[in-house]
């Protein structure tokens, strides 16, 4: 069994892609907690709970039944309901800089190119600048994820 951290922001953050995960490694048996800013629980965006604000699209948009639902049970655990706060967290994430990429991460599958978080921008701007190139010089390096 693992023991799993998910930081959240204190509000606004998206239900279902905090939740489903959250349920999956739970369901599988996996010990997860939470941090967020103030050690308090943390509230997911309620226009992607309920939709509200985003007219007919709603439906489409916002989180579906079974992301409402997972959040609905995250939000109740004792987990959720403890989290740690962020500054309580040892994170060995560093960010990257100009002058030392190492820290970045990203993933390049064709023309597709996505980074983690900000704290990769550097290391991310010179993949992008990379794949530039390569187009620029008709030489497409495809790299494949697995």
């Amino acid at each position: 069994m693992a023991k799993i951290l998910i930081p959240l922001p204190s509000t606004d953050f998206d239900p279902t892609e905090s939740a489903v995960p959250w349920l999956a490694l739970t369901q599988a048996g996996h010990a997860v907690s939470f941090a967020t800013p103030d050690g308090e629980p943390g509230e997911a965006d309620p226009i992607m709970v309920g939709g509200k604000g985003l007219g007919p699209l709603a439906p489409l948009l916002m989180a579906d039944n079974n992301g409402r639902k997972a959040y609905a049970a995250m939000a109740s655990s004792a987990e959720f309901q403890r989290p740690l706060r962020h500054a309580d967290v040892q994170s060995a994430i560093t960010r990257d800089s100009p002058g030392e990429l190492a820290p970045g991460f990203v993933v390049r599958d064709g023309n597709y190119l996505s980074a983690r978080w900000p704290g990769d921008a550097h290391r991310f701007a010179n993949e992008f600048l990379k794949m530039l190139d390569d187009a620029r010089d008709g030489r497409p390096e495809l790299h494949t994820s697995t």
